[in-house]
């Protein structure tokens, strides 16, 4: 049997089953607790994931030739650009647009590990 990543092995042996890929819902990849783990698209493990810049949040930049804060978000086809003349803005934006792009994949705030 091939080398398994140990999140994969324990999301087999909790759910007799093995998707193509297996999120942590926590973003905590050495917590390989059957309920921290889920099936999952690329798309969707991606969205979980960490990612945040100098800003501090996910999605979030900034623009310096509009002197604004951008926030960028896709998924799938839908792609969503806007500016925000706060940075409080920006992040109240785009985790909305996060949360109703993504779904309960959204990853708002940083995470502890």
């Amino acid at each position: 049997m091939s080398r398994m990543k140990s999140h994969r092995r324990a999301f087999l042996r909790a759910y007799g089953y093995l998707p193509a890929e297996v999120d942590h819902k926590d973003g905590d990849r050495k917590n390989n607790d059957p309920s921290n783990l889920r099936p999952a698209t690329r798309a969707e493990n991606n969205w979980n994931r960490r990612g945040w810049g100098k800003s501090g949040e996910k999605n979030v930049i900034w623009d310096a030739v509009s002197g604004k804060w951008q926030v960028k978000i896709q998924a799938g086809a839908v792609k969503v650009y806007t500016y925000a003349s706060h940075k409080v803005s920006a992040i109240v934006a785009a985790r909305l647009i996060r949360r109703l792009l993504h779904g309960s994949f959204e990853r708002s705030g940083r995470a502890t590990a």
